[in-house]
């Protein structure tokens, strides 16, 4: 969400509303972890939810998210991994719906980082505050 917020303050628009939409993604994920977690009779353990990694400029926001989210494919991949020897295949199927997302931004991002790459970051932040499609 914060970046989305920079973006939006920087005038980014196009951005800004993709990052948004990306944040709510992102929730909803949280969301049905939590309630895989409590149907299971566990507990949700939110304190230990790692760095929070916040880019200064467009560029160091896709490098940041970009980041996260290959990391996020890679612990989907595992978690799905365990879920399927465990026999667990209620969350087996729910971390694959949500690895499906998270492929998708990995695939965003990556196609973004390309155009800033071609474009130049100039032209990129034109771009940017327009209005591009999702």
């Amino acid at each position: 969400m914060v970046h989305a917020e920079l973006a939006e303050n920087w005038g980014l628009k196009a951005l800004a509303r993709h990052l948004k939409a990306h944040t709510i993604t992102e929730m909803r994920h949280a969301e049905r972890h939590m309630e895989r977690i409590l149907f299971l009779e566990g507990f949700p353990e939110v304190s230990r939810i790692g760095e929070i990694r916040i880019g200064k400029n467009v560029e160091e926001i896709l490098f940041k998210d970009y980041e996260g989210e290959v990391q996020a494919v890679k612990g989907y991949n595992e978690t799905m991994n365990l879920a399927q020897r465990l026999g667990d295949n209620g969350t087996r199927e729910m971390i694959a719906e949500i690895l499906k997302d998270e492929e998708a931004h990995v695939d965003w991002l990556e196609t973004q980082r390309e155009l800033l790459s071609r474009m130049g970051l100039p032209a990129y932040l034109q771009y940017l505050a327009g209005e591009f499609s999702e």
